[in-house]
């Protein structure tokens, strides 16, 4: 399995660009009632508190979905499943959901999404398109560089578009609007998940039931972009450690490299290369035993850069990466801990592919 994802990793970084891909959610095709039931919204403008989503012709694709948009509020809508296809069976992707927001008077519009094998159970998490620190949902991220910002601070990714409004950064594979008149589009991070063994990932999706049309909830689609990806393998006793992440390798968004399972209170450091298949002529991964390494210890990346870092009296390390400027590029990391005794471990090795 191991070399099998070894390999997978080294094909992903070849052929898949670093870059987010959106889906719009499209009633009667790849969105459902959450029960997989037909989801057949009200055509046109909010027509009074009827407990449904309503489809107007605005943002992606020309529609988006809407509750709580009457002047009263008060609307409940039904809980929506929107499935996203095509993925690789087996591998993790970083999975979105997109909302839009408007300027006027400060407003805090909401949703809910969370990705699931089944239904799940009302209430699914919230968010907010313009956050603030004592509300008990998460914030989204605001998308385009004028976006309208939560009073809590939280940054934006400072995408900037065409004349059309259309992104124009990079970030996506494709033609996605960022703004429309006094509204902007907003991302909501729902984790790392793995595609089934039909390729696909389903997104729940609902609104903040039975509130005021100034916290309404727009919904436009989904999306998706390969997520950092492990290969090869670690050594040390009694285990290896390992390299992970948390957030994701996207310029302007928060992302950091971690360490778990290693030496207490060691030193280590953390390699940055760009191939997982050669260095310096040599072919990787490249065994480290006649270099003093315990047997079964291999070097898994290029070795362009290095970073150091001490373990905590758990044996754990973060290194926060402040990704800024404006580039691509597939990156492979691993961990090496000299640990008492100048013992020697390393951590398996992890693909990254950084975008704008």
């Amino acid at each position: 399995m191991k070399s099998y994802l070894a390999l997978a990793a080294t094909l992903l970084a070849a052929s898949l660009p670093a870059q987010a891909t959106y889906v719009d959610a499209v009633a009667g095709g790849n969105t459902t009632l959450a029960d997989g039931s037909p989801f057949t919204p009200v055509i046109g403008s909010p027509v009074g508190t009827d407990n449904q989503w309503t489809e107007r012709t605005f943002a992606n694709g020309g529609t988006i979905f809407e509750t709580n948009g009457q002047a009263g509020g008060g609307e409940d809508g039904p809980m929506l499943k929107t499935t996203v296809s095509g993925l690789i069976p087996g591998i993790g992707y970083v999975i979105y959901g997109y909302f839009w927001s408007s300027s006027d008077n400060g407003a805090v519009w909401r949703g809910r999404a969370l990705v699931s094998n089944t239904q799940p159970s009302p209430e699914i998490p919230g968010y907010n398109t313009r956050h603030f620190s004592t509300s008990s949902f998460a914030p989204m991220r605001p998308l385009a560089d004028d976006s309208p910002l939560g009073t809590s601070g939280y940054g934006s990714l400072q995408l900037t578009r065409d004349a059309n409004s259309f992104e124009s950064s990079g970030h996506f594979t494709n033609q996605v609007l960022l703004q429309e008149g006094n509204r902007w589009l907003y991302q909501a991070f729902l984790g790392v998940h793995t595609a089934n063994g039909n390729g696909e990932i389903d997104v729940y999706i609902d609104d903040l039931a039975n509130t005021s049309n100034a916290n309404r909830t727009w919904y436009d689609g989904v999306g998706y972009e390969l997520a950092p990806f492990n290969f090869g393998l670690g050594c040390g006793s009694p285990a290896a450690p390992e390299i992970g992440y948390t957030g994701v390798p996207v310029i302007n968004d928060d992302f950091a490299l971690t360490l778990t399972g290693a030496n207490a209170n060691a030193a280590a450091s953390l390699l940055i290369g760009t191939s997982n298949t050669l260095w310096n002529g040599a072919p990787l991964p490249f065994d480290l035993g006649p270099i003093g390494f315990p047997s079964g210890c291999s070097l898994n990346v290029s070795i362009e850069a290095s970073v150091p870092a001490l373990t905590d009296a758990t044996g754990n390390a973060t290194i926060p990466l402040p990704l800024v400027g404006d580039f691509a590029a597939t990156l492979y990391w691993q961990w090496i801990v000299i640990g008492p005794g100048a013992s020697f471990e390393v951590s398996d090795g992890l693909l990254t592919s950084v975008h704008r």
